[in-house]
């Protein structure tokens, strides 16, 4: 029984000290372990035997495991390791035999469960080379600044974009909307939404949970849909990450260690709802645009309630503001204006809506 517990305490000091001088080797490292669980929807009576094999393992498979390592070197370039701790399996696949990826400057190396390389052809996808500024190395794997922006560096950062947003300040929310787009933002509950549409029709959706651990903001889960067509049969897969671990170094230096306490392995009850709006007290509308010598503000659902409307130039410099307007409908003049693009927003209560006015 010594013996025994002698050969477990070298075996655990062997890998302590392995992981330890691996993170030591670099500026920083990122470390985390993910259970994924994939669920697949179809139509009432579908026969699977008309579906993919890759969608037939993966109902028969849905839960993987895996674990993430992203270490920067200290002239800012990331390697990143990607380790299968399990997988479903398929027929006559490399993807049986995949147990480890390593991305870097140099591309993807794939190894089986042996440690051996596995052959793949095409030439480097530059996407893969990833090299960060010293300001993005030291905020990798920290979201705070994410959540951490205002309302208006947020808004002004998606106006520049393109976007048509709406936020509330009460319940600290920001929407925007662009073609078929659409991103909200929770700042109370540091989550994220984005959702993509084809033809009115909801096609991708992803919802980023974070948390925040001792001050620092990081990952807690991710839930993905997605719509596919496969043999004229219309396939939903739905797909849910939980971290399981997550760790950051700096030189061999711990700085954060956070370990999730929920049992995964037990059942996990969840629904999809309907997705619901950002709701506001009101919106407005402003037309012509592109304008000229002026643009009508139409106020709807105010209820005779006062409202303010300000204007900004692209830089963010307020170069119009009226206060106290109970009309429906007003008009501003626009002759003074250089042309340009100029940011109208609403404020009534709590809420405000601003949206791109183009002068010619």
């Amino acid at each position: 029984m010594k013996i025994i517990n002698k050969l477990i305490i070298i075996l655990l000091t062997v890998i302590f000290c392995t992981l330890t001088s691996t993170a030591q080797n670099f500026k920083k490292s990122l470390q985390y372990k993910i259970r994924t669980e994939t669920i697949y929807g179809v139509p009432y009576k579908t026969d699977f035997m008309d579906l993919g094999e890759y969608e037939i393992a993966g109902m028969l498979n849905p839960v993987a495991n895996e674990s993430f390592e992203f270490n920067i070197d200290d002239n800012n370039l990331v390697t990143i390791i990607h380790n299968h701790l399990d997988r479903p399996r398929f027929n006559d696949d490399y993807v049986n035999e995949l147990a480890q990826s390593v991305t870097n400057e140099n591309g993807t190396v794939l190894y089986d469960h042996n440690g051996d390389e596995i052959p793949i052809t095409g030439d480097i996808d530059p996407s893969t080379i990833i090299y960060l500024e010293d300001h993005e190395v030291a905020e990798y794997g920290i979201y705070n600044s994410t959540f951490a922006r205002s309302f208006t560096d947020v808004c002004n950062v998606l106006l520049q974009q393109g976007f048509q947003i709406r936020y509330n300040y009460n319940q600290r929310l920001v929407k925007a909307r662009k073609n078929d787009a659409e991103l909200m933002i929770d700042y109370d509950n540091y989550t994220i939404e984005d959702r993509y549409y084809q033809n009115n029709v909801l096609n991708k959706a992803s919802t980023y949970i974070f948390q925040d651990y001792n001050g620092i903001i990081i990952p807690l889960a991710r839930l993905y849909t997605s719509y596919d067509t496969i043999n004229n049969i219309r396939v939903q897969k739905l797909i849910l990450r939980h971290y399981l671990s997550y760790s950051i170094f700096e030189y061999g230096e711990n700085v954060l260690e956070w370990h999730n306490k929920v049992k995964l392995e037990d059942k996990q009850d969840f629904s999809v709802g309907e997705y619901k709006e950002v709701e506001t007290e009101f919106s407005f509308q402003v037309y012509p645009n592109p304008a000229a010598e002026y643009v009508n503000v139409e106020v709807l659902n105010s209820e005779g309630r006062e409202y303010s409307v300000e204007i900004f130039d692209i830089s963010g410099k307020k170069v119009f503001e009226k206060r106290g307007l109970s009309d429906n409908t007003v008009r501003l003049d626009l002759s003074q204006f250089q042309r340009g693009s100029y940011v109208v927003t609403c404020s009534l209560g709590g809420d405000k809506e601003s949206m791109v006015v183009i002068v010619n």
